[in-house]
């Protein structure tokens, strides 16, 4: 492999973006629950349900796998 040759399938550009939005989605995910419950004891006009709020978490929680299977993708 020479030096200018892609180590993954996604590179440059398009491979920052796509890790900036996994880091975004991995922060949502790691304060999730601790807003969640501070939303809920504040008592404001909407407050998500917990149910709602379980699927959310669980959807990000997919979205993550997919977007680091994608990331790892050998060039």
């Amino acid at each position: 492999m020479t030096m200018n040759e892609p180590q993954f399938k996604i590179y440059g550009k398009a491979r920052r973006e796509k890790k900036k939005t996994l880091s975004g989605i991995k922060s949502f995910v790691k304060n999730f629950w601790r807003s969640h419950q501070l939303e809920k004891d504040m008592g404001g006009d909407y407050v998500m349900s917990d149910e709602r709020a379980e699927k959310m978490y669980n959807d990000k929680l997919k979205r993550i796998k997919q977007l680091e299977l994608e990331l790892s993708i050998k060039y």
